[in-house]
């Protein structure tokens, strides 16, 4: 069996550095804390790099499962390495679950950095923050929407002198999403949309398109139609 000692204390050193990571960011839909990819990769250097650790992955693997719920999931092998020359690979598999008329690049770019997330947090043993909001709960995905049939009718303006602002339809609302470059100005319009999402019944695609790009600006894809000139 080859000699991992050096891997081993450094990655104990690593574990000991992790401190607790604030989810500072919440999910307006399903109203869930939670870590952006960026943070969680950020605070992992922080603990990996001085310890002489990196992570490189080695493949990502799609698998179609056929069925509706998941219908593929992405396979990732990592490969924990030392300044030793000692190394340790480690997998994780994640489901693609991609909302209605998602396309299937979208959701797999989503599971590609959920899978990354996670195996930085059980690599380096991050401790939870906010318990009772992980994946695994079954409280995270607890929903309660709006009847639209109960709606209140949308207040007339106050000052009816002025002009109403048109209000934008659903594609171009999502195209507007699409051509955001921060994740700031992804979260400002999902949460301005929101409650027309809701009103009209596709609060679901917009949670999930929100969810993509966030994850897209996060592995560094640039918005639709600009370049590197």
């Amino acid at each position: 069996m080859t000699d991992k000692t050096e891997l081993y204390i450094a990655l104990c050193a690593a574990q000991g550095a992790a401190e607790a990571i604030t989810k500072g960011e919440q999910n307006p839909f399903g109203k869930y804390n939670y870590v952006p990819i960026e943070v969680m990769i950020h605070e992992a250097k922080k603990c990996l790099v001085p310890n002489g650790l990196a992570i490189v992955p080695i493949s990502s693997r799609l698998e179609v499962t056929g069925t509706d719920g998941v219908p593929a999931i992405q396979h990732q092998i990592w490969l924990v390495t030392h300044t030793s020359g000692q190394s340790l690979v480690i997998r994780n598999d994640w489901p693609v679950v991609p909302n209605k008329g998602m396309p299937m690049d979208k959701a797999t770019a989503a599971a590609d950095s959920s899978g990354l997330k996670y195996t930085l947090r059980d690599l380096l043993q991050f401790p939870a923050t906010d318990p009772g909001t992980e994946l695994d709960d079954p409280k995270r995905d607890h929903r309660n929407p709006k009847n639209a049939a109960e709606d209140k009718p949308t207040p007339k303006p106050e000052h009816p002198g002025r002009a109403e602002r048109k209000e934008l339809t659903q594609g171009e609302i999502l195209h507007k999403l699409d051509l955001a470059n921060s994740t700031k100005l992804v979260r400002q319009i999902a949460k301005t949309h929101k409650k027309q999402a809701e009103r009209d019944g596709w609060v679901e695609r917009l949670q999930k398109a929100w969810e993509i790009k966030e994850a897209e600006l996060a592995a560094g894809l640039k918005p639709e139609g600009e370049s590197d000139e």
